[in-house]
């Protein structure tokens, strides 16, 4: 689902990809602890209004992953409203959870890194646990359909053969 191009994100999610050996791609999900269904979903970060979207996404990797940012960090090309479909739906006496708006949109990027970076260190007490998969097993694990169709934009995008790494 197309946003309007000129709107500022209010949130972004990382697609953080690498290479095997074998030059086949991986994708990092990460599960969120902070609900009781510990669901698995891309990585995510808040865009304050005055940041720029690229420099949120860059950060989220370095400071939330623990990743060194090699190249680029591009956009997915693909941005989807919040919340997302099928993430709990507040009460009005319940409080919202910060990282998490209600409205606004999410923007996704990508950005690649080398298999000698090894594991992320993730640092944000919301994220459990994480995985290195394939595109079909994340597809089978996402729980946001959004975060489904985010990761097939850029699997499309990632040949196996073309690291910059």
């Amino acid at each position: 689902m197309a946003a309007d191009s000129e709107a500022h994100p209010t949130r972004v999610a990382v697609i953080i990809f690498r290479h095997t050996m074998r030059h086949i791609p991986e994708y990092l999900l990460v599960q969120d602890t902070s609900t009781a269904m510990r669901v698995w979903q891309l990585l995510v970060g808040d865009v304050a209004p005055e940041m720029n979207p690229k420099e949120t996404a860059r950060w989220t990797v370095e400071h939330v992953a623990g990743f060194r940012v090699h190249g680029d960090v591009a956009s997915a090309d693909y941005r989807y409203n919040l919340p997302l479909w099928g993430s709990a739906i507040l009460q009005p006496d319940a409080q919202a959870i910060p990282d998490y708006p209600a409205a606004g949109f999410e923007a996704a990027y990508m950005v690649e890194v080398g298999p000698q970076d090894g594991d992320p260190q993730i640092r944000d007490p919301r994220y459990g646990a994480f995985r290195w998969v394939s595109v079909i097993d994340a597809v089978s694990m996402l729980r946001y359909p959004e975060h489904v169709e985010a990761l097939m934009q850029v699997s499309s995008k990632v040949d196996a053969s073309g690291s910059q790494i």
